[in-house]
């Protein structure tokens, strides 16, 4: 849609500025996540009431300065040659930069939901934000504001889900200012007791951004440019797309460990069984179904090579398995252990692919991050998971890989049989479908029948989920 209404240099450079918004987040240094941390794990309303001021002065503090951050970084871009040859203004450029910072403003806001207990009305927020997003942009294009549509996109998101966050935090937290505090003993107080931890999770907010880009960077820089390089992009798009789709449950669970860690163990433990069941079944099925999928929605000379998708299902099926214990540590406040091992990896996969680029080309990229997935989570992030939970590490991967293993198979032998028959890009989703759900039946069975641990009925779904 963009680059139809926009052209693709105008888009190029659009795309570029979204970049620099994107990483906007990262100016909050790791206190959002920290403030929320602290307040589902608060025991008295003093520290309630403490830490919500200190959020709130900190909203109005990271709104600033991304303004004057994001201004002032898309000001200097709309100096680059491709912006002053295609006449885009300085003004837009301070513009966008400023309603992204607005933007930033708002869902930082509404991050303090998750601290409240409310994070069901973060994902509310977040959904009508992109939708009122969406459907502003589109309006605009089509009435050919260009450029401007952006803005005008951000704008209306904060104008129009503005108000709704802020009527639910007066609700939730009465004691809540709508300005900033002053910054006295409380909050200085307040900054240095958090600020360790909020470090610890920067390094791993900064780490997970780069692991899950840096990749097609390097494909783009090193790589020579032919039909393989052109695809990877779609290919790992797509893996994306469907892992944060299955890891949705596993966010979902975080602020319950933080609020209640014996609770959340119980959860915990159960979730990431049946994680291994869908993964191991979502995954081999991408890999039969990805390359002909893109195939037939692109062009078949754009269907990727079966290693290729074969190596990045490997790399998100490790990833799988390790979604809920990354999440469970991460309510935990354990965001030193996850930032060791998200840094593992991606020293591991930037070390190993920039020369496999060069002698393997993509196929040898994605291989070098599978190999980084396995040195920095397959074994380490699982074995601190099993030191929390108090259970043994061999015990916890070797069942881990018993359920995904057959899930894997049973997808893997139902998608063969199936996708031969598929002419359309629908019919190669739906025979992909077929198979992930095939897969995920195993795990069924093997509640209904396999396992013992569990008592109660086998019809109630929560019990069926432990029994897997």
């Amino acid at each position: 849609m963009c680059d139809r209404h926009l052209g693709v240099g105008r888009w190029v450079v659009i795309a570029g500025a979204l970049q620099v918004l994107t990483l906007m987040p990262q100016l909050d240094g790791g206190f959002r996540v920290a403030i929320n941390r602290a307040l589902l794990g608060q025991g008295s309303a003093e520290d309630r009431a403490r830490y919500l001021r200190f959020g709130q002065s900190f909203t109005w503090w990271l709104g600033l300065a991304a303004m004057l951050v994001g201004g002032g970084v898309l000001f200097l871009l709309g100096f680059l040659p491709n912006a002053r040859a295609l006449g885009m203004s300085l003004l837009f450029f301070i513009t966008f930069g400023v309603s992204g910072a607005v933007n930033l403003t708002l869902n930082s806001q509404a991050n303090l939901l998750v601290g409240l207990g409310q994070q069901w009305r973060l994902f509310v927020v977040q959904a009508l934000t992109a939708w009122v997003n969406f459907a502003i942009l589109a309006v605009a294009l089509r009435s050919g504001w260009n450029e401007w549509a952006f803005p005008a996109a951000f704008a209306a998101g904060v104008v129009g889900i503005g108000p709704l966050v802020r009527i639910w935090l007066r609700q939730l937290a009465p004691e809540l200012p709508f300005g900033p505090g002053p910054r006295d003993a409380d909050f200085r107080r307040t900054w240095n007791e958090l600020q360790s931890r909020s470090l610890a999770a920067l390094r791993f907010q900064v780490y997970t951004a780069l692991l899950y880009s840096v990749d097609l960077v390097i494909v783009s820089q090193f790589c020579p440019p032919d039909r393989v390089s052109d695809i990877y992009g779609y290919i790992v798009r797509a893996f994306v797309i469907v892992r944060i789709i299955l890891q949705a449950a596993d966010e979902a669970l975080w602020p319950r460990v933080a609020r209640d860690p014996a609770e959340g163990r119980i959860l915990s433990l159960a979730l990431a069984r049946l994680n291994c069941w869908l993964h191991g079944a979502a995954m081999a099925a991408m890999a039969l179904s990805i390359g002909p999928f893109l195939g037939a929605f692109l062009r078949s000379e754009m269907t990727p090579a079966p290693l290729l998708a074969a190596v990045l299902a490997a790399r998100g099926l490790i990833t799988g398995l390790a979604s809920q214990p990354a999440f469970y540590l991460y309510g935990d406040g354990r965001f030193g252990t996850l930032a060791r091992s998200m840094g593992r990896e991606l020293f591991i996969g930037v070390l190993l692919g920039i020369p496999a680029a060069r002698i393997y080309g993509p196929t040898g990229v994605a291989a070098a991050f599978l190999l980084g997935t396995l040195g920095g989570t397959a074994w380490p992030l699982l074995r601190d998971y099993s030191i929390q939970i108090s259970r043994p590490a061999g015990e916890l991967v070797i069942g881990f890989w018993m359920r995904a293993v057959p899930a894997g198979m049973v997808a893997g032998l139902v998608g063969w049989a199936l996708l031969p028959q598929a002419v359309t890009p629908f019919q190669h989703a739906v025979c992909g479908g077929l198979a992930a759900a095939a897969g995920l039946s195993a795990g069924v069975v093997f509640a209904m029948i396999g396992s013992k641990q569990s008592a109660g009925p086998i019809y109630d779904w929560r019990n069926l989920v432990r029994r897997m």
